[in-house]
């Protein structure tokens, strides 16, 4: 999946500290308030399969969630359409 600049994003996060170079690209994202935690930040950022990773999903395929960490915060995963830049 590749990340996708949308308007409205108010960063683009880079690679961790330490990352190899090419292993991690910047990631956009709109940072707001939750609607769900009080006085925590929710992330939001898009993603858009690759004509190889659409051929998965319509082919029966899910998609796949990742967290690198020390543990596995809230996350939540959905569809969305998007505006660009």
């Amino acid at each position: 999946m590749n990340p996708v600049e949308f308007k409205g994003q108010t960063l683009v996060m880079g690679a961790p500290p330490g990352t190899a170079p090419g292993v991690c690209g910047g990631l956009p994202m709109l940072i707001e308030r939750s609607s769900i935690w009080p006085g925590a930040k929710k992330y939001t950022s898009y993603f858009k399969p690759s004509p190889e990773e659409l051929a998965v999903l319509n082919a029966g395929g899910c998609v796949q969630l990742e967290v690198h960490g020390a543990s596995h915060p809230p996350v939540s995963v959905n569809v969305d359409y998007v505006t660009g830049p």
